[in-house]
């Protein structure tokens, strides 16, 4: 790089770096939260753009001859995704964390200008991806040495590989139909969702129909009459459809009302046909026969075909088990059609599973209402980190009075037990607040790399929920749910903060696609263990009171509570996703509502209602999900296998074990992750856990 360039660098770096000194915690980089207002963020997108462009315009420039690992592949990796890239980052969590909707929506129209500058003038740069390909031209021929480094090389090859997946190694003529195609792509997908985001279904019932519906559910509903009887009109958000299928004791209310939702925006068979369509001809145009094979090709699975046999294989042996969890749900069907003095026909309908099973959990599982009065928001998080700091042999201090975007956010440092060196760092934004985003979720905000002079520049995270917040005259309490979610999210935070890569392109969090859910799955595996459960609760009035073990191990029990069911659902919706997007041909008589209808019976073992096309409301498979719905079922079986076979055995909180979990952790996603998995196995991974801890063996 030039003089002057190098200046310019160092100008906007101070600029971008947005830190403040905590004289206490001198060695990590603090965000400095005050800067991101509205005008703020705003500048820091500028300069983002400004800087980017200086660096695209300085590789452009360099001669072909010069072309190098250190010319063209270094400025990417050290400028483009390590420098500035925790600035994108923190623009996109401003859409969702803040309680303004001014910053919100500074962050969107940002984060879209950021976005757009990098898609028109970085990913789809022609002259980028030329001097990235003339520097293995000339690494082949032997003007410069290959890097050494097993990073650098992998560096190389990501680089130049996620250009050519763009695209750009393609015709002029291949490239207009590529860009044709995916415009295209993008129009489809904003209708898919757009339909069901303006949907308004609703329907009117009356009250002797909605009998079993709580009566503080139906407050929120639009109260009204029907043939002179007092009804409610339920609008089918999550709440009235699940409310209403887990407790209306009316069959016929159950039906209607899965009959409803199956038949929301038609429209979107076609579109998802044609999506399909299209999906398939951008794979032909990359040389690949479907679009499974080319999204997956990267993945631990690699093709369509293992994925295949993995879900076809777990049917065989979960199905079985779900047959039996029927016809003990059928037998409490069978005994309320009795009560109700109504015909019992043995059959199990799609719409019967979440409302006997609700029934069963209610008599075979009666956990009081009241065991949440142990679980208080703050002394669980705080029993959940140590149960961390021991596991994986590290110290997590919260820092005090720090700099936030909200005052109810914490921060906390986390450092080595034994080196006592610093590992990174997390917030936790955990209490509801008006206008937040409002589902559990963790966040990246810094993702950690060596920086020139091989420091370590350390990563960041964050974990938003919406707890109740505890007040004087409220403790704020959690749900056994809530405390799953918490170690699950956790999981993912030290999934980022415990990679120790060079370059932050391949921090674990970055790792394949079925392998990303696999660290935090295993952690919640903690939270079904009685001793555990035990240890982290602390009754709200009296903390030296404990949760009864008897209590606990029933918590427990629960897990596997119609177990075979629920797996068979992620097996239905993972093969729909799959063979829809395995299509290698273009067929006009090719229905995604049959492949739906058809996995519905073979799979499910129910039959599929008539005139109902619930494909159009699978926005999981247009919404980045296409061909890995798979991966999350992949993550559970592999992270039962790490969990039985290496903690389980040993003892959950064997230090040791912790250790031997970091050492493949630290190396992050440089690696593959199937070899990182046999490294901690000490074999190749495979199944066996997973089936036992579900005990199959009575349904053989």
């Amino acid at each position: 790089m030039n003089i002057l360039l190098i200046l310019f660098t160092l100008a906007i770096l101070i600029s971008l770096s947005a830190t403040k000194n905590n004289t206490e915690y001198d060695i990590i980089e603090l965000i400095d939260w005050s800067v991101y207002n509205k005008e703020g963020i705003k500048e820091k997108a500028n300069d983002y753009i400004l800087f980017e462009s200086k660096i695209i315009d300085e590789i452009e420039n360099i001669p072909d001859e010069k072309c190098s690992f250190d010319s063209v592949i270094v400025p990417i990796g050290r400028y483009i995704q390590d420098k500035i890239n925790s600035i994108k980052l923190i623009i996109d969590f401003l859409k969702y964390v803040p309680t303004d909707n001014d910053i919100r929506e500074v962050a969107t129209e940002a984060l879209f200008e950021i976005e757009k500058f990098e898609n028109d003038n970085y990913k789809n740069n022609k002259i980028i991806f030329h001097k990235i390909s003339k520097v293995l031209e000339n690494i082949k021929t032997g003007l410069f040495d290959e890097p050494e480094d097993h990073e650098d090389k992998a560096l190389l090859n990501k680089i130049f590989k996620d250009f050519k997946k763009r695209g750009l190694g393609l015709s002029k003529e291949d490239s207009d139909e590529l860009n044709n195609l995916k415009k295209r792509l993008s129009d489809l997908t904003n209708d898919f969702n757009q339909c069901l985001n303006e949907d308004i279904t609703s329907f009117t019932f009356t009250e002797k129909e909605l009998k079993g519906v709580p009566k503080n559910i139906l407050q929120y509903y639009e109260k009204i009459k029907k043939n002179g009887e007092v009804a409610y009109n339920i609008d089918f958000d999550e709440l009235g459809y699940k409310v209403i299928m887990e407790q209306a004791r009316n069959e016929n209310t159950r039906k209607v009302t899965r009959e409803i939702v199956d038949q929301r925006c038609k429209s979107n068979v076609d579109i998802l046909k044609e999506i399909a369509i299209i999906k398939l001809k951008i794979a032909n145009l990359y040389g690949y026969k479907s679009h499974s094979q080319f999204r997956l090709e990267n993945n631990m699975a690699k093709t369509p075909e293992t994925v295949f046999n993995f879900l076809n294989k777990l049917k065989e042996k979960i199905q079985p088990k779900a047959k039996e969890e029927i016809q003990k749900l059928l037998e409490y069907k069978k005994i309320e059609k009795a009560a109700l003095n109504e015909t019992y026909d043995g059959t199990f309908n799609l719409w019967d599973f979440e409302y006997y099973r609700k029934q069963l959990l209610r008599k075979e599982y009666p956990l009081n209402k009241n065991i949440n009065v142990y679980y208080p928001v703050n002394e669980v998080i705080k029993e959940i980190h140590n149960i961390y700091e021991k596991l994986l042999s590290i110290k997590i201090k919260e820092i005090k009075n720090p700099n936030v975007w909200s005052s109810d956010v914490r921060q906390f440092i986390v450092s080595d037990e034994i080196t006592k060196d610093i590992i990174g760092t997390f917030y936790t934004d955990i209490f509801y607040k008006q206008g937040k985003y409002d589902f559990t979720s963790s966040y990246i905000l810094e993702y950690g790399y060596k920086d020139e002079n091989g420091n370590r520049v350390h990563p960041c995270g964050v974990i938003v929920s919406n707890f109740d917040k505890p007040t004087s005259e409220n403790p704020a309490l959690l749900s056994h749910e809530d405390i799953i979610d918490y170690f699950h999210e956790l999981g993912h935070i030290f999934h980022l903060l415990l990679s120790e890569n060079k370059w932050s392109k391949f921090n674990g969090w970055l790792s394949e696609d079925d392998f990303t859910e696999t660290p935090s799955q295993l952690l919640e595996y903690w939270a079904w263990e009685p001793q555990v459960l035990v240890k982290i609760s602390h009754h709200y009035k009296n903390h030296e009171e404990k949760i009864p073990l008897d209590v606990a191990m029933k918590m427990a029990e629960i897990k596997n509570c119609d177990i075979g069911i629920n797996i068979l659902y992620q097996i239905f919706y993972s093969l729909v996703d799959l063979k829809l997007f395995s299509i290698e041909k273009e067929d006009e008589d090719f229905n995604p509502n049959e492949i739906w209808n058809s996995l519905t019976k073979e799979v499910l073992m129910v039959d599929s209602m008539n005139n109902t096309w619930p494909i159009a409301n699978f926005d999981h498979i247009v919404n980045e999900y296409d061909s890995i719905y798979y991966s999350y079922l992949w993550g559970q079986v592999y992270s039962a296998d790490m969990f039985y076979s290496q903690f389980k055995k040993h003892g959950i909180f064997n230090t040791k074990i912790g250790r031997k979990y970091r050492n493949i952790l630290k190396k992050g996603s440089s690696y593959k992750a199937m070899d990182l998995l046999e490294e901690f196995l000490n074999r190749y991974p495979n199944d066996n856990a997973f089936i036992e801890n579900l005990d199959l063996s009575s349904s053989d």
